[in-house]
C-alpha cells in the first residue's frame, strides 16, 4: 500500500505540467522566464525523470541535487555541448542526484553552523567528493534542527513495519515445520 501511495505520487508529479512564470511585467522579467523554462526542457534526461529523482526526498527525508551546466552551441556529437539551442548561453546539461546511499558526511563552516555542502564517497573507486551548497540543489522534508537530511515520512511506519516482518517470519518457520511445535532435543 505504501510503495503504491509513493508510486502514484510520482505519477501525479511527472504528468503535472510546469512553466515558469515572469517575476513582473517588464520585458527582461519575461525573457528570463522564457530562457529558464527552455533550460528545463533542453536537459540531457527529461524534466519529467529528472522530478522523479528530486523526489526521492520523501522517501529518504533529503536529496542533493549537482547542477552540472553547459554552454549551448547547438547539435553536436558530445552530451556535454549538445542542445536544442545555439545561443552560447549557459544552460544546465543535467540535475543528477547524488546518491543518498553515497553520503559520507555535511560540511560546515569551522566558525558557525552553516552547511557547505556534502561530501559523498561513490562507487566505483569510493574517493571522497565535495559537492558545495552553491552548486547543488538539496530538498528535504523537513528542518527541525536545521538537519540536512529531513526525516522520511515512512519513519514513524518503521515500527509497525519491523514487527509485521518478523511475525512473517515466525509464521513461515511455523509453516515450514507444518505447525508441529518446536523441536525437542
Amino acid at each position: 500500500t505504501v510503495g503504491a501511495i509513493l508510486f502514484a505520487i510520482e505519477m501525479l508529479m511527472r504528468k503535472g505540467e510546469f512553466h515558469v512564470e515572469p517575476a513582473g511585467e517588464s520585458a527582461k522579467d519575461k525573457e528570463a522566464a522564457e530562457f529558464v523554462e527552455r533550460c528545463m526542457n533542453d536537459m540531457e534526461r527529461t524534466w519529467a525523470d529528472t522530478l522523479s529523482e528530486f523526489i526521492s526526498f520523501i522517501t529518504y527525508g533529503w536529496s542533493y541535487h549537482e547542477i552540472v551546466y553547459k554552454r549551448r552551441v547547438g547539435k553536436t556529437s558530445s552530451p556535454i555541448t549538445n542542445s536544442k539551442y545555439n545561443d552560447g548561453l549557459i544552460g544546465w546539461r543535467k540535475l543528477p542526484i547524488r546518491s543518498q546511499d553515497t553520503l559520507y558526511g555535511w560540511n560546515y563552516k569551522d566558525d558557525s553552523d552553516d552547511l557547505t555542502g556534502m561530501t559523498q564517497q561513490p562507487p566505483p573507486n569510493y574517493g571522497l567528493i565535495f559537492i558545495p551548497l552553491e552548486k547543488a540543489l538539496h530538498f528535504r522534508t523537513r528542518s527541525r534542527k536545521d538537519n540536512p537530511e529531513g526525516r522520511s515520512i515512512l519513519r514513524t511506519a518503521y515500527r509497525a513495519w519491523y514487527f509485521k516482518k518478523r511475525i512473517e517470519e515466525i509464521e513461515g518457520y511455523g509453516i515450514e515445520r507444518d505447525l508441529a511445535g518446536l523441536p525437542v532435543l
